[in-house]
């Protein structure tokens, strides 16, 4: 969109005009097109001003915007919900009509960025949390610190532990303010290759699964 032409142009032109010349001649002189000396001198009986109009609709206005609020809120009780979700919602609760794209931008508008930080919902089981702390606190740095004492199970009839669950009906994705992080939790699980092996020796070992196959000699 082009910017405005000056307003000292506009007064001009119809100061010109004013002096008894015609629009088209006020044109001519003044390198314009008649139209635009024509909207001059409309303005300026209508108005007394020659100003320019703000450009574009500016936002923060339109339909959505009367919403705003309950739009925040409802999000808040529900990260997780979709776009189509809210275009109905929109219009059974508030009767707002509007397509998906423009519910989109207000969503952005209002601060809001579409993420999510899935999580195994078993982690909030207070054995497994337990469990957790455990293994990342001691046995972790454990490990690490005695590498040389990590023995692998490498046996013909040792087969790795595999798993195999669907989870990818759960959503992966939800609405939260710029800069915060969203955190859910799902049922987690996957088909993958694990290698059993223990770490130490003797009654101090520690049993571990490794990701994948690990060659060994």
């Amino acid at each position: 969109m082009g910017k405005p032409l000056p307003v000292e142009l506009r007064r001009r032109v119809v100061d010109f005009v004013e002096e008894g010349h015609t629009h088209r001649a006020a044109a001519a002189h003044f390198r314009v097109s008649i139209k635009f000396v024509n909207d001059m001198v409309f303005l300026k009986r209508t108005t007394g001003s020659l100003e320019a109009k703000k450009q574009g609709n500016g936002g923060g206005h339109g339909k959505l915007a009367g919403v705003a609020d309950w739009t925040l809120r409802r999000i808040r009780e529900n990260c997780c919900l979709t776009l189509d979700a809210l275009v109905v919602e929109l219009r059974q609760v508030q009767g707002v009509r509007a397509h998906r794209v423009p519910v989109w931008r207000h969503l952005r508008g209002l601060g809001l960025t579409h993420k999510k930080d899935l999580r195994a919902a078993r982690q909030k089981r207070p054995d497994v949390a337990r469990a957790r702390q455990v293994w990342i606190s001691r046995h972790q740095p454990f490990m690490r610190n005695m590498l040389t004492r990590l023995a692998f199970i490498d046996e013909p009839k040792v087969r790795a532990s595999e798993t195999s669950l669907k989870t990818n009906m759960a959503k992966t994705t939800g609405w939260a303010p710029c800069g915060a992080s969203l955190v859910d939790y799902a049922p987690f699980g996957h088909r993958n290759t694990q290698t059993p092996a223990f770490a130490g020796a003797g009654s101090s070992s520690r049993p571990c699964a490794m990701t994948g196959w690990m060659r060994l000699g």
